[in-house]
């Protein structure tokens, strides 16, 4: 994901965002939810993750996403949403939901390499973008990542 971002990063602000120090000196008990962003003159990449050091997948969070500093005559932008979780680009789930081969079968493996593709989380549509911003709510499962594209 991080490699489909272009552009210089920008700033992002999170409301559940770790510090960088329990991420690194302490357990992250609670779901962190943060950000990166870049842009370029026609597109804004934000990628969003919710972790926490439990290995566990059985919650979300409701991430609500504001772009601003778009062109103010970018009336529309164009929305892809692509998603890492336990559903999506996810080849290792797959294996397991075939019996965890040791020695997969070469269409197990055609399988598990589609299944390890990076996926839409929904099709590319087009969303307003009102006075330079546009918002977007969407549920984000723990363990998950999005990478949310916006462009004009």
């Amino acid at each position: 994901m991080i490699g489909m971002m272009r552009g210089d990063f920008v700033e992002t602000k999170s409301d559940k965002a770790a510090p960088l120090d329990a991420l690194v000196n302490k357990e992250v008990a609670r779901p962190e939810t943060d950000a990166v962003a870049t842009r370029t003159d026609h597109d804004v990449s934000v990628m969003l993750w919710n972790y926490e050091d439990r290995d566990r997948t059985d919650s979300s969070a409701t991430v609500n996403l504001n772009v601003t500093g778009l062109p103010k005559d970018a009336k529309r932008v164009l929305l892809r949403h692509f998603r890492i979780d336990g559903d999506h680009s996810n080849s290792y789930n797959a294996w397991k939901a075939i019996g965890s081969p040791q020695t997969p079968s070469a269409e197990q493996i055609t399988k598990l390499q589609a299944a390890g593709e990076l996926q839409l989380l929904e099709s590319p549509r087009y969303m307003d973008a009102e006075s330079g911003s546009a918002e977007l709510k969407f549920a984000l499962p723990v363990q998950g990542v999005s990478l949310v594209q916006l462009s004009w």
